[in-house]
């Protein structure tokens, strides 16, 4: 072998050393090689497949060498693969787990032991969301009864059970608040106080069932009559009281009368017999400004007293009728 031989060889040799190791390559083989169509086709397929084989490398799996042979054909499966993988992988990321990898022996082991474990913490998380929207339900649930048996139970502590009406003691924590707003804006306040009419003889001659009813229907008779910001309650037995705020003393006799003319001329029915029914009012009022106080008690017990005394009036001028107090 001449020398010139040896350098060319070596030349060759260097070249496809260059194409394994070196990180560029001249495009096209020096010459004299270049005219030889063998070798410059043999070089040309090398800078090609490398080409590939760095795509492949860099996760660009779009190219698509025009060589052929067995490590191009290998070269191609392994991107298809890999290819297919990175498909199967963003499926996965999104949430479907039914794919698997059978192609790159134990990394398939492992990618398809992953997907399991993946998938099995996934349905344990939607089991245990199912069981916690489950359980925020049931919570949901059991706040909205407590509030329903917080509020009735609110009901019933202000409420007369017999009447539906406030009970006197609401009535009094009512009438203290209407009493302060009275004093404060220097407006007029008036009461209204009544009773059943010989109550006695109704329970004495149509039983404690026809006299309980007699109360119930005096409360929706009256109540008919009076306005959302009146404050009407079961005083106590068959007494009754109306706080009527923005409300002077003519004004509440003229109410005090509608409810007495609607009480009398509708007759309580029970058990198909017509019980003739009545009530006597008395009324009173402040219409001049109340000195503010700590408590408003002392002026609520005295206008009770002055709209009480008006009632017995009414009482002993022989019932059925409504008397008013001097204006305060």
């Amino acid at each position: 072998m001449t020398a010139v031989h040896t350098e060319e060889i070596d030349t060759i040799l260097k070249l496809l050393q260059d194409s394994i190791y070196a990180r560029t390559l001249p495009a096209t083989l020096p010459e004299p090689f270049n005219s030889n169509s063998a070798l410059k086709q043999f070089y040309s397929d090398i800078v090609e497949l490398r080409a590939f084989i760095l795509a492949i490398a860099q996760g660009d799996f779009s190219t698509s060498p025009g060589i052929k042979g067995y490590l191009a054909g290998a070269l191609k499966t392994l991107q298809a693969g890999l290819k297919h993988l990175t498909w199967q992988t963003k499926m996965i990321a999104q949430g479907d787990f039914s794919h698997r990898v059978d192609f790159m022996g134990e990394f398939s082991e492992a990618f398809n032991t992953m997907v399991d474990q993946l998938d099995a913490s996934v349905r344990e998380l939607n089991r245990t969301n199912q069981d916690l929207l489950r359980e925020i339900e049931e919570r949901k649930k059991t706040e909205a009864a407590l509030r329903e048996s917080e509020e009735k139970y609110k009901q019933l502590s202000i409420t007369d059970p017999l009447t539906g009406l406030f009970n006197r003691r609401h009535f009094y924590e009512l009438a203290a608040t209407e009493f302060d707003r009275s004093s404060r804006h220097l407006r007029p306040i008036a009461l209204i106080i009544y009773d059943l009419d010989s109550f006695k003889d109704i329970n004495d001659t149509f039983g404690h069932v026809a006299g309980d009813a007699a109360l119930q229907h005096i409360a929706v008779l009256s109540g008919n009559e009076v306005r959302k910001i009146d404050i009407l309650a079961r005083y106590g037995g068959e007494e009754f009281i109306c706080l009527l705020p923005e409300t002077g003393l003519q004004k509440a006799a003229l109410v005090a009368e509608r409810m007495r003319q609607a009480i009398e001329s509708n007759p309580l029915q029970q058990q198909g017999q017509a019980i003739a029914v009545t009530a006597s009012f008395g009324v009173a009022a402040v219409e001049k400004s109340i000195e503010a106080q700590e408590s408003y008690m002392s002026h609520i017990q005295a206008i009770i007293k002055q709209a009480d005394e008006a009632l017995y009036q009414a009482k002993g001028l022989g019932k059925n009728r409504v008397i008013a107090a001097p204006a305060n």
